[in-house]
């Protein structure tokens, strides 16, 4: 009997302490869960932005010229840029893109061809990503680009030479991911668009007009 109402008697002395160890040590749990959800907060907001890098072949741009008269057009050519984006949604991202785009000119007449130079473009463009319904569970994206763009290279040939030096320009198109997830770390995309630079020439007595010239963009795309 003795050694049962010892026992109990400590029973009774260690479970006040116990239960004031438990509570004392809450605090802390709860400090931590709060400091382990805030950094998950930071870690998604950071996740949210990402690097964006193109590397793409140019088709097209007829800058000058009609069938029966001297033409000044582009060759294929190509353009790198890099930007950042910023998702705001699941189906929607913005950002700023920096592009140089490069392209051989030349002047067709009279049955021959020759070499006008190379025609270098520094774009600054805004970008505008909606994403719409897979093709084939791959994800697809409709891009829109608005921008200028700052014209060099071939001054000495018309209708550079009367033409201003920067040129707004608008694109729209596509891009299909190649990864299934959406939210996968690294992506890598293939993309085609459709743009056009408006030259403005402010010359009235000049037969060369101002107006939108169009090129097809076709190429690869890089996030992280």
């Amino acid at each position: 009997m003795h050694c049962a109402s010892r026992t109990l008697l400590l029973l009774f002395a260690v479970l006040p302490l116990a239960k004031a160890h438990s509570q004392g040590a809450s605090p802390s749990n709860s400090a931590s869960q709060s400091q382990s959800q805030s950094q998950g907060a930071s870690q998604t907001l950071t996740a949210r932005w990402k690097v964006v890098g193109e590397a793409s072949g140019i088709f097209g741009n007829n800058w000058l010229g009609s069938e029966n008269a001297t033409r000044v057009g582009g060759d294929a050519g190509f353009m790198f840029g890099i930007g950042a984006h910023q998702r705001s949604s699941q189906r929607v991202s913005a950002g700023v893109d920096v592009r140089v785009a490069i392209q051989p000119i030349s002047i067709r007449g009279n049955g021959e061809k020759w070499n006008g130079g190379t025609l270098t473009q520094a774009e600054l463009v805004g970008a505008l990503s909606l994403r719409t319904p897979p093709v084939f569970s791959f994800p697809l994206s409709l891009d829109l680009r608005g921008g200028f763009a700052a014209l060099s290279g071939v001054s000495h040939l018309t209708p550079f030479r009367e033409a201003s030096k920067v040129a707004p320009l608008a694109e729209g198109g596509f891009t299909l991911h190649v990864s299934r997830k959406p939210d996968a770390a690294r992506q890598l995309a293939v993309l085609a668009r459709y743009g056009a630079v408006r030259l403005n020439i402010d010359d009235p007595e000049l037969s060369v007009k101002s107006g939108w010239v169009g090129r097809f963009t076709v190429g690869l795309e890089v996030s992280r």
